[in-house]
């Protein structure tokens, strides 16, 4: 059985999430791009829409189903875009009168919780994709295949699981120094 001492155990920590940041740094930012344009995408397909509703009486058809799988993409790579950047609100009136190693804890508490969530979430969002291929599961309207979008929901889930244990990695780190 290996024993570590404080020092060493916050050593390794520190080193590997140093290292699983240098791999995330380049990627999550492009998946935030990925993000956002689909944003600007969804939106110039609802301008364009209502545009085409109200003055030619022609609404673009598959317009909302379109929408939808933007949403898709919009919500697991921005979600995991801002939880790189710890961009996510928190309101701490009540964990600012812990002491610092209770804050700390409570963190990491938090994150474990939050990795075995993304961590099923993915799992989840990868069978349901390997089944909406075996049974060619389509939009309504549109025909449009929906495994492409469980998959790419279940990569930025995995991406996410990847952040969320960088950041849990960085808090026991401090937990073990203090």
């Amino acid at each position: 059985m290996l024993i570590y001492s404080a020092h060493t155990l916050r050593s390794k920590m520190k080193k590997s999430a140093v290292a699983l940041e240098r791999i995330l740094s380049p990627i999550i930012p492009i998946v935030g791009y990925v993000g956002s344009g689909v944003v600007a995408l969804a939106m110039l397909s609802i301008v364009a829409d209502v545009f085409g509703r109200r003055f030619f009486n022609k609404p673009i058809t598959g317009t909302l189903e379109m929408n939808e799988f933007m949403l898709v993409i919009i919500t697991f790579c921005t979600i995991t875009y801002c939880q790189f950047l710890k961009g996510h609100v928190t309101i701490d009136i009540l964990v600012e009168r812990f002491t610092k190693k209770s804050q700390v804890i409570l963190d990491s508490v938090i994150y474990v919780f939050y990795l075995i969530v993304s961590a099923l979430l993915s799992w989840q969002l990868y069978l349901y994709g390997i089944a909406a291929v075996n049974q060619h599961t389509t939009s309504g309207t549109l025909l449009i295949p929906v495994f492409p979008f469980a998959f790419i929901a279940a990569i930025a889930c995995t991406l996410l699981f990847f952040v969320v244990l960088l950041h849990l990695l960085f808090y026991l780190s401090r937990a073990v120094e203090k």
